[in-house]
Order: C-alpha cells, then sequence, then structure tokens
C-alpha cells in the first residue's frame, strides 16, 4: 500500500473510554494512528502519536493513499488496545466515521477473578405411542 500516490488528508478523531467504568473519559492514554504497509509481512507506519485530554479526546490529520487502513494503537494500564479506524478500500469490510471513534480500554488487574459458572441441565423424558 502506498500513501505517495493519490494521497489526502482525513482527520481522524474521538474519545478515549474505560469502558470497566461506564464508559469514563480517559484523560493521558497514548494513542498512536498507524497505517498498515504491508499486510502479508505485518509492517507498519506510524503516522501521529497523540495524548487524549481531560474529556478523553484526540485528534490529528493524517495523510492517507486511496487503498490505506489505519488502525488506533491505544496505550493503557501497560496493554495495547488495537482497533480499526479508517479503511480507504473497503478492505475490513466493515462502515468507520473516523471523526466519531470511540476507542474503548478497560480496567486490568494481577488478581486473578474467582471463577464463577451456572450449569443447568434439563432432563426430557419421552415416551412411545
Amino acid at each position: 500500500m502506498c500513501a505517495a500516490a493519490h494521497a489526502e488528508t482525513v482527520r481522524i478523531a474521538g474519545r478515549v473510554v474505560n469502558a470497566s467504568q461506564k464508559d469514563k473519559p480517559t484523560a493521558g492514554a497514548t494513542v498512536r494512528l498507524v497505517r498498515v504497509t504491508d499486510t502479508q509481512a505485518g509492517h507498519t507506519q506510524v503516522l501521529a502519536t497523540r495524548k487524549s485530554d481531560a474529556r478523553g479526546a484526540f485528534s490529528a490529520s493524517v495523510n492517507v493513499g486511496k487503498d490505506d487502513l489505519v488502525f488506533a494503537r491505544v496505550e493503557w494500564g501497560g496493554y495495547p488496545y488495537v482497533s480499526p479506524v479508517y479503511d480507504a478500500s473497503g478492505q475490513m469490510g466493515i462502515t468507520l466515521d473516523p471523526e466519531s471513534l470511540r476507542l474503548r480500554v478497560f480496567d486490568t488487574t494481577e488478581v486473578e477473578p474467582d471463577l464463577v459458572f451456572t450449569a443447568q441441565h434439563i432432563a426430557i423424558k419421552s415416551e412411545g405411542n
């Protein structure tokens, strides 16, 4: 994928929210906008790096090509969260609004959660005619 041919400037903006806290705005998260340069080899190029503000908001204007695929990589709590944010060619088959993104992160813990499960069993007996 080559951004040099047919490049256009696209604004990519949205909010980083903590889904563990009912989508509370997440300030100070690092957001990297990354273009995929070689899907076979997994090569990427960082287009912009931003920090989310007190409202969790971020924005950047980036140059993209007609076939570019761009992801947001959010660093939060020591973990990366990766989301597609721009798909110029439609290769992912999903509709994205690059100016109204909601990037979700989650609280993390080093304590293993309790294992809780529910099992139900239904026995049905039928009798022949």
